[in-house]
């Protein structure tokens, strides 16, 4: 099978694809982020 023989993707899917992975790397950043405040704030009482 090669390249020819497959369908060309759907470009709703395709659209769909990228703005799982764009909000799955925003929620990721955004919990590196709490977990980031949260050491902050537990050094600032520690210390």
């Amino acid at each position: 099978m090669n390249q020819m023989d497959q369908t060309p993707p759907d470009p709703e899917a395709e659209r769909k694809r990228i703005i799982k992975g764009r909000n799955n790397a925003l929620a990721l950043l955004l919990f590196a982020l709490v977990v980031l405040f949260f050491f902050i704030t537990i050094s600032k009482r520690v210390g």
